[in-house]
Parts: structure tokens; C-alpha cells; sequence
């Protein structure tokens, strides 16, 4: 006879459960800043600035080109093995300003940008970033300079 009050105590507990869901889920993105910048350029600079927001927008696995002899190298780096892989990271922006380097950046119309970052023959990266519904993520690495 107490399982109708038992489940009424579940339900309402369940209920109360849900309604607080989305409060915390907005909370959740407002801490991460999940706001994405409108523009590509913008979004660019807050990408070369915050690693965290790097993390955030860079897809795993990450998808690393780079020569290796005579033929290109694909690997697929997880947060995990990055730090073995340094030419799979875009640089901050000190780094760019420290090297210095030259930024050529190309929209095509699917919603991708390459962002190409050179300097001589010993730096030369390209950073391919693929625009989603929420915002713009990096999804691949293709460095020119042979290891």
C-alpha cells in the first residue's frame, strides 16, 4: 500500500530533477564561455589567446599531416598523445609574436577556413577549422616542414 506514496515521492523528486537540468546546462556553458564570437576572425584571436578555448573548439582526434621522408604521415592525435606531436598545436599568440609569423587566412563556401601560418622554410602550418552549428572547431593540421 506505500508503493503509490513511494512512486508520487520518486515523481516528484525526478520532476524536480529535470526543471533544474537546464538552469545548470546554461551555467555550464556561461562558465565555459560558450558564446562563440561572430566572426571568423575574432573567433581566430580568441583561439590563439585562451588555451582553454582551444580545447574546447579543437575536435579529437585531430587529424595531423606532416611529410616524413618522401611520403605525408596521417595521424589522428587525442588529447592524451599531443604533447608528443607539437606540430599538431596552433601556436598562442605570443608564440605567433614571438616568431614572428605571417597569417593567410581563406573561407570557401561549405564554412571551412584554413588558416596558414609561415615563417621561411622553418615554419609552415596549416590549420583547417570546419564551422558547426554552435561555432568554428579545428579539425586539422598540415605541416609542410619535414621531419
Amino acid at each position: 500500500m506505500n508503493c503509490p506514496r513511494r512512486t508520487l515521492i520518486a515523481a516528484t523528486s525526478l520532476a524536480a530533477l529535470l526543471t533544474a537540468l537546464p538552469a545548470r546546462s546554461a551555467e555550464t556553458q556561461a562558465e565555459r564561455g560558450g558564446a562563440c564570437p561572430a566572426s571568423f576572425n575574432a573567433f581566430l584571436d580568441r583561439f590563439a589567446m585562451d588555451a582553454g578555448f582551444r580545447t574546447q573548439h579543437t575536435e579529437y582526434p585531430l587529424i595531423y599531416l606532416r611529410p616524413r621522408g618522401a611520403r605525408m604521415e596521417t595521424m589522428r592525435v587525442t588529447p592524451a598523445i599531443k604533447a608528443h606531436y607539437p606540430g599538431a598545436s596552433f601556436p598562442s599568440d605570443k608564440e605567433q609574436a614571438a616568431m614572428p609569423l605571417d597569417r593567410h587566412i581563406t573561407a570557401t563556401a561549405s564554412g571551412t577556413y584554413t588558416v596558414a601560418l609561415r615563417k621561411d622554410a622553418a615554419y609552415d602550418r596549416t590549420f583547417v577549422f570546419r564551422q558547426t552549428p554552435g561555432c568554428w572547431r579545428l579539425i586539422q593540421v598540415r605541416n609542410a616542414v619535414s621531419l
